[in-house]
């Protein structure tokens, strides 16, 4: 960022955009919406920069003013661009999210059939998602295996379509919670852990499988098990460097000294920890 900045007082607008995206990139995958927020913001945005933003708002609860950027930006869009579909399919989690279930499936359509076989294995897990929050199990768990066998047949190994498969896991691995159905669950959580080594190199994505599985386990109440997943998405948190993932983390780990130890002390060290 500071490098941009400089290039920015240098009147290098070419580099200094080059940095601020960079630093902008690298800031989200971490989770630090907020300061990626602001290099994109520093930018003279195109399409591809107010998506970006967008997807900032989003990820920090800004619902209103990331749907008026997508909004004005499908105005301007072709209707068969990969990108006009990216901002549909970010439209339909922020409805999703303020309950709009039909009108999120509306904007999925075109991604559920796009040529991108990335787009849509993620437009087939947000429907299943949909569908899962609308109390649809059965469909929930029909499109998350619908997404998880275009990345088969295509063979995707993005890093996009591992985020989408590990997504599709954890929403199976929920849905046989839901109904107790404990083999399918440790099932699916043997596939996310094989999700979790497969893709080492993206730790946002790594850290949040951990994370998901030590939730599960601490609802099955085996939480010497959750604990051990909990310390190993402790590590792999520090290096992403995500406060909000750490948060999550400490908290659960409250979770288990209090409910399996009886450790109120320590319980409430890791709880206090997960406040700051």
């Amino acid at each position: 960022y500071l490098t941009a900045y400089n290039f920015d007082k240098a009147a290098n607008r070419e580099k200094a955009h080059y940095y601020y995206e960079l630093a902008g990139d690298k800031a989200f995958l971490k989770g630090y919406y907020s300061y990626a927020l602001k290099a994109y913001e520093a930018i003279e945005p195109d399409e591809e920069i107010l998506y970006k933003i967008a997807q900032c708002l989003e990820g920090l609860g800004e619902f209103e003013r990331s749907k008026e950027i997508i909004l004005r930006s499908l105005e301007k869009l072709e209707e068969n661009s990969l990108l006009r579909t990216k901002f549909e399919i970010l439209l339909s989690g922020i409805l999703e999210k303020e309950h709009k279930f039909q009108e999120a499936f509306n904007f999925l359509e075109r991604a559920s059939n796009s040529e991108d076989p990335d787009l849509r294995a993620y437009a087939m897990y947000k429907k299943a998602w949909v569908y899962f929050r609308m109390g649809d199990l059965q469909k929930a768990m029909e499109f998350a295996h619908v997404s998880m066998k275009v990345i088969e047949n295509y063979g995707l190994s993005s890093r996009d379509a591992i985020k989408t498969l590990g997504a599709c896991f954890t929403l199976l691995g929920i849905i046989n919670q839901s109904k107790g159905d404990e083999k399918n669950l440790m099932d699916a959580i043997r596939r996310q852990r094989q999700m979790c080594i497969r893709d080492r190199g993206e730790v946002i994505s790594q850290a949040k499988i951990l994370i998901n599985i030590s939730q599960v386990l601490l609802t099955l109440q085996k939480y010497s098990e959750a604990e051990s997943y909990l310390q190993e998405s402790f590590e792999v948190v520090k290096k992403s460097g995500s406060r909000f993932l750490m948060a999550v983390v400490l908290n659960n780990l409250g979770r288990v000294y209090y409910n399996s130890r009886k450790h109120v002390e320590k319980a409430r060290e890791y709880y206090h920890e997960a406040y700051n």
